[in-house]
């Protein structure tokens, strides 16, 4: 991919190991089918329960 800084273009080489369906950074609302970005204020979600929530997403995706 082609980058620059300071007005120097430059390429780097990436090499991707994985790539997920799942988009950890969206919310998913009780609708299943509606989202919203992480940190928005309507999420329900407190930030120290944030893991747990995260695992039990991860669960549904898993079932379907």
């Amino acid at each position: 991919m082609f980058r620059t800084k300071m007005h120097e273009i430059y390429t780097v080489e990436q090499n991707k190991k994985a790539l997920s369906a799942y988009d950890d950074k969206r919310h998913i609302l009780e609708n299943n089918i509606n989202t919203l970005a992480w940190g928005h204020h309507q999420i329900k979600v407190k930030k120290d329960r944030f893991l747990d929530h995260l695992k039990k997403l991860a669960k549904l995706v898993c079932e379907n």
